[in-house]
């Protein structure tokens, strides 16, 4: 049997012409998914909650909401599914907007 000498990460390779992955989002959408995530953590109360609704790691709930690493495509589908709105609400950034008072800034409870 062989040994593994070195450590080797095995990625997909980029489709031809391509410089991102298929899955990543913009700078705009990251921050969309990110403020998406605090409106539901506010509104739930607790980033567990979110983070066992959504079927992810609390630590990873956590981290994204505090900016520390950046959200998937599949979390923005998941907080989606959760919210009861489409995707493209969350990557635009409607789901945070419609959760938040324009005047006060305070959350608005969902009905």
């Amino acid at each position: 049997m062989a040994i593994l000498r070195v450590a080797k990460v095995w990625r997909r390779p980029l489709a031809k012409g391509s410089k991102a992955r298929l899955d990543d989002l913009d700078a705009e959408q990251r921050k969309n998914v990110m403020a998406a995530l605090r409106a539901i953590i506010a509104e739930l109360g607790d980033a567990r909650a979110v983070a066992r609704a959504i079927g992810v790691n609390d630590w990873t709930v956590r981290r994204v909401a505090r900016g520390e690493c950046k959200p998937s495509a599949g979390l923005a589908v998941r907080l989606a599914k959760l919210a009861g709105v489409s995707v493209e609400d969350v990557l635009s950034g409607r789901l945070a907007q419609e959760r938040v008072c324009p005047s006060c800034g305070q959350l608005i409870p969902h009905a």
